[in-house]
């Protein structure tokens, strides 16, 4: 909930200009404001006080801090913030006077002008003067020209920012880019931080903090935006976060790290976002169970090269679109299978292509784009009826985007391709990412000779990011035959990824291609960063057919299906090609996982524990999904941010749990009931004994 309490503190208005002296919120309205947002996370240049001596005496020492801060609307944001609020919160002896002194669309060239830096800085005697925004039209000279005015005065110490919000959108990937990369950076960007060097100033990148923010933070921009332009009061929050931090001190830093704001959100222990500490446990990778095959693709028009699997559910209905091809034919098409279940699956009579004089089959298309067609159902509210369904598939010089009202009927987009950088001959696949509110695609490309995977991004399916390559920090370069990576339906944060892994030089039994496969898993948080697990998910096994040349590729999508055992929850479904190349049809294989079970954190029976990070925490209850043997449990102990056990959530009043649920409450001796501690941040503590903990989340 926003705060929607404004005060007008203006003091004066002089030439335009508006002089604030108050604060315009009080500590308990931000901190309610940010309670709503992800954790800011900025840490500031360990050389920061270089040039703020005279900043970092009146902070340390207690004495008043006088800051002006000179702009325009944009640096009257930050103001907003009462960022001041924070830092005196971490220098409880120092009390901070901040002068407001902005004009809209206003920089230094206004400014220098004879008059302005007496009434607008130096009037108000300041220790530090912050000049910053969007509105300085490149103009270094001028900023120079203002801080010569201020030196000629009694010194102040000088911070220089660069601007943020405005018309920028660092999801974009060609602007992140020049935010990111030194190489790219504006004239303005090079020249105000070497005029911070020239004049003795400090110099934060406040355009760079709030761009990597806005990208990893999983919430739109415009979440953040009060008009095309400006901030509103959750986006004020960042800028002031990010500039509080930039003055915190490292001990307060050390002592109260920044909590991670989690909400009611579902987290996944597939990586160790949320760990601070682990003993005796360990991230511990499942592997899927196999289950029947599917379907056969044993039609005339069908074979053994069918390939590219995609399945989701719509509505009432599963959809599945997949190649039908043979290796001893050039022809391919695009077929549609259906099912009530995920389970059992029918090949509809479509009526709209023919083979061999017929119409009756399953056949959607054999034209442009039949070799790896890759469709999923638009979630974009704003998506129009015709084009509820889209799809990406390889055309002459690129990929093709195509759109249908009902997943059977379509048509092109565009003639030409919307996506030129790559390879493409595997599939690519596509999203729209409801928690950024953008398309999504990964696409196949070939770095250093290795096959491997990229993506960009779109905000219409036609116009899109100059593409980047996927990063998986200390995996080893390997051939990623195809990428599967989708939105997890319970956790639309976090991205997982099933590739095909190809070991081309490698030939387990007698067949004219070499070559071998299996399935792998990979997730992520931002789509690009990936942590990927060296060890498979779907080995070939015994089949020997599974050991032929490119057999295992994961189908894109996960069903959620019904066990096969009576009074069991329901399970994940994921599907895997065999009889690639051998015999006279390829077949689709279900495996199954529990529900989030793709990776836990695991102890043996002599017992293990974590901590998490702060946490801050919507709700009343903690819900578990775990799994313990006969004599396994799991214990809970609540600490504060300081790692100290809070009366009442101790290890020592914590219900030992043992069984297997995918949802159970945590409860103490004194019930489960959290209220209490909800919105501030607290440390969870897991003690586990023989047992796997799958997924948290308070409610």
């Amino acid at each position: 909930m926003l705060v929607g309490i404004f005060f007008l503190a203006v003091q004066s208005v002089a030439d335009e200009g508006i002089i604030i002296h108050k604060n315009e919120r009080t500590l308990d309205q931000i901190e309610q404001t940010y309670s709503d947002m992800p954790a800011v996370q900025y840490t500031p240049p360990s050389d920061r006080w270089k040039n703020l001596q005279r900043t970092r005496q009146r902070l340390t020492e207690g004495s008043t801090l006088h800051v002006v801060m000179l702009g325009d609307s944009i640096v009257n944001d930050t103001s907003r913030s009462c960022w001041n609020l924070l830092v005196e919160r971490d220098y409880p002896k120092c009390r901070l006077q901040k002068t407001t002194s902005v004009r809209g669309s206003t920089g230094c060239w206004w400014y220098k002008q004879p008059g302005r830096v007496q009434k607008f800085v130096l009037e108000h005697q300041p220790d530090l003067v912050i000049i910053g925004g969007i509105s300085q039209r490149g103009d270094i000279d001028s900023v120079r020209e203002v801080i010569h005015q201020i030196r000629a005065a009694p010194k102040a110490d000088m911070l220089l920012m660069t601007g943020a919000f405005g018309t920028i959108d660092p999801r974009d990937e060609s602007q992140w880019e020049k935010i990111r990369d030194p190489s790219h950076y504006s004239s303005y960007r090079k020249g105000i931080e070497s005029l911070s060097y020239e004049v003795g100033a400090g110099f934060l990148d406040m355009e760079a903090a709030w761009a990597r923010y806005i990208r990893q933070c999983g919430e739109d921009l415009e979440w953040f935006k009060r008009d095309p332009i400006h901030a509103n009061e959750r986006g004020e929050q960042i800028l002031g976060r990010i500039l509080a931090k930039y003055f915190s001190p490292l001990a307060v830093a050390a002592k109260n790290p920044t909590a991670l704001i989690i909400s009611t959100r579902l987290e996944l222990f597939v990586d160790d976002f949320l760990i601070e500490e682990m003993n005796g446990v360990n991230l511990t990778l499942h592997k899927p169970i196999p289950r029947e095959v599917v379907i056969v693709h044993d039609a005339p028009w069908e074979g053994n090269t069918c390939a590219y699997h995609t399945v989701f559910q719509d509505g009432d209905i599963y959809r599945m679109y997949y190649r039908g091809s043979h290796h001893d034919t050039s022809r391919q098409r695009v077929c549609y299978a259906e099912s009530k279940d995920g389970i059992r699956w029918t090949k509809p009579e479509l009526g709209l292509v023919e083979f061999s004089g017929s119409t009756k089959n399953n056949i959607i298309r054999d034209g442009p784009g039949s070799h790896n067609f890759a469709p999923f159902k638009d979630s974009n509210s704003d998506c129009k009826p015709d084009g509820q369904y889209k799809a990406l598939a390889t055309g002459e010089g690129g990929l093709l985007a195509f759109k249908s009202s009902n997943g059977i009927h379509w048509s092109l987009m565009s003639d030409k391709p919307v996506i030129t950088e790559g390879a493409f001959d595997s599939q690519n696949l596509a999203f729209y990412d409801n928690m950024r509110n953008r398309y999504v695609e990964f696409h196949r490309g070939f770095r250093e000779d290795f096959r491997d995977v990229m993506t960009s991004t779109s905000f219409d399916f036609l116009n899109w990011t100059d593409p980047v390559w996927l990063e998986y920090p200390g995996a080893a370069r390997e051939h990623l035959y195809t990428n599967q990576i989708i939105s997890y339906y319970r956790a639309p944060h976090v991205f997982l990824g099933f590739p095909k892994r190809f070991v081309p030089s490698r030939r387990a039994v007698q067949h004219r291609y070499a070559g071998v496969s299996d399935g792998m898993f990979m997730t992520s948080r931002d789509g690009v960063t990936f942590k990927r697990w060296g060890e498979a998910i779907i080995r070939p096994g015994l089949q020997k057919e599974r050991w032929v040349n490119r057999n295992n590729m994961t189908a894109w999508g996960i069903l959620k299906t019904e066990s096969g055992i009576a009074g069991t929850p329901d399970e994940l479904s994921i599907y895997s090609t065999e009889g690639y190349y051998s015999g006279p049809a390829c077949r689709l294989r279900r495996f199954t996982y529990r529900i989030d079970g793709f990776v836990s954190i695991q102890a043996a029976l002599n017992g293990g524990d974590f901590v998490t990070k702060p946490l801050v925490f919507k709700g009343k209850e903690l819900i578990i999904n775990f799994s313990t043997s006969a004599a396994g449990s799991v214990c809970v102990e609540i600490r504060n941010q300081q790692g100290e056990p809070i009366k009442g959530f101790t290890l020592a009043e914590s219900v030992e749990i043992y069984g297997d649920e995918i949802e159970r409450v945590v409860t103490w001796k004194q019930g489960s009931d959290l209220s209490t501690l909800k919105g501030g941040p607290v440390r969870l503590r897991f003690v586990l004994k023989d047992a796997d903990l799958f997924s948290i989340r308070f409610r």
